[in-house]
């Protein structure tokens, strides 16, 4: 999939346990840098909130607008009762004009 400058990017993830059954973690955080290489993070509180969804059992997603081409890192982290921590990466490019 492309993504472009000015859309919404829904990063998703499914905590398991060692035995692969879908499992949340005590807290679930998502951390990103941008194409610019600004870095942030959000830590998820509840349903619906800041942009965060919980899907079902260890299933979340957050909603990151993008606003910088190049290269995009992002990760989620599960601590407690699901220690886990992951990174992936997405490129985004400049809008088109027109």
């Amino acid at each position: 999939m492309a993504y472009f400058t000015g859309m919404t990017v829904r990063l998703q993830v499914t905590f398991t346990n060692f035995a692969g059954v879908a499992t949340d973690p005590t807290t679930v955080r998502v951390f990103w840098k941008d194409g610019s290489g600004d870095e942030d993070s959000s830590t998820y509180v509840s349903t619906g909130v800041d942009n965060w969804r919980r899907t079902s059992t260890g299933v979340y997603s957050y909603d990151l607008a993008v606003t910088e081409p190049g290269e995009h890192v992002y990760g989620f982290e599960g601590t407690g009762a699901v220690a886990v921590y992951d990174t992936e990466s997405f490129r985004v490019r400049q809008r088109p004009a027109g």
